[in-house]
């Protein structure tokens, strides 16, 4: 799965200089836990490594805390600075969303912008997880659309920095 490889790339692991051989499993080690407001499943299929599964999830919680945007009363993580910021000046971010951001946006042009990584102000209109989920209506989602293209996200490789072309008002 992509998401899950593009998470996870950029964590540092110690290589051990060993003559062992590994073991590829038939079927994997697996954890599933629901983070990030959906069900996330870890695999691993190197026998004997199926503790790197916590490490894994570890790792997907550290990365949740800096793009969670559902926290709707602190809206303190990474992805909720840029939004704030969006269409007045660009944020500095830690060197791993920077590089979840760039990622995303080149998936976003992989697939000509059907799985768009700026699609946050559409999807935040179902308020899905929280007790007043609920469809929204057609003009609600009409509003929104102009906020939507990967395209309007503006990344500065030096600075380590993003910025939204149009104000998207906190979403």
């Amino acid at each position: 799965m992509q998401v899950a490889a593009t998470l996870l790339a950029p964590m540092k692991q110690k290589k051990k200089e060993t003559n062992k051989k590994t073991t590829i499993l038939e079927t994997p080690y697996k954890k599933t836990e629901f983070l990030m407001g959906t069900v996330v499943t870890l695999s691993v299929y190197d026998k004997g490594k199926e503790k790197i599964l916590d490490k894994g999830f570890d790792r997907v919680r550290e990365l949740a805390k800096k793009i969670d945007v559902n926290d709707e009363e602190k809206r303190s993580s990474e992805v909720d600075k840029i939004n704030a910021a969006s269409g007045v000046k660009p944020v500095k971010v830690d060197s791993d969303i920077y590089y979840l951001i760039k990622e995303g946006i080149k998936f976003s042009a992989q697939t000509g912008g059907t799985k768009d990584i700026t699609i946050g102000p559409i999807t935040s209109l179902w308020h899905i997880g929280f007790p007043d989920a609920r469809k929204p209506t057609q003009a609600e989602i009409d509003v929104k659309l102009p906020l939507i293209g990967y395209q309007n996200v503006e990344l500065n490789d030096k600075q380590k920095n993003c910025l939204f072309e149009e104000k998207r008002n906190g979403t």
